[in-house]
């Protein structure tokens, strides 16, 4: 099992109320955490800011069924968060159909909820 710390967001966890009464589950995903996944564990050969980086985003993404065509007004946005973006609703696809996996497997329990990336 990979130990990886994540640092609890107060105002998240107090938004979601009291552990023991019944709420809305909170699923979070995050790009630097589904990338490497998607690309077998293996680190990638440039940083996600430079050409070389989002060429290799872009088709590890168009690998697992995301193509980036018609973006539409996100055409204006950095493409680096682009990329970012694109990476969570795989994500959020993934959590939908019951695909996902945790990072840490299993999750972390902080405030008395199971907390964990989830790609």
């Amino acid at each position: 099992m990979e130990k990886i710390d994540i640092p609890p967001i107060p105002e998240f966890i107090e938004l979601l109320g009291d552990p023991g009464a019944p709420s809305y589950a909170a699923l979070r995903g995050a790009p630097r955490g589904v990338v490497p996944r998607v690309h077998g564990g293996r680190p990638l050969r440039h940083r996600k800011k430079v050409g070389g980086g989002a060429l290799e985003r872009i088709e590890l993404l168009r690998a697992q069924g995301i193509v980036l065509a018609d973006i539409g007004e996100a055409a204006a946005a950095p493409l680096d968060d682009l990329l970012d973006a694109a990476a969570a609703a795989w994500s959020a696809h993934r959590i939908a159909v019951g695909e996902a996996e945790s990072l840490p497997d299993p999750p972390q329990v902080l405030a008395g909820r199971p907390v964990a990336i989830w790609y």
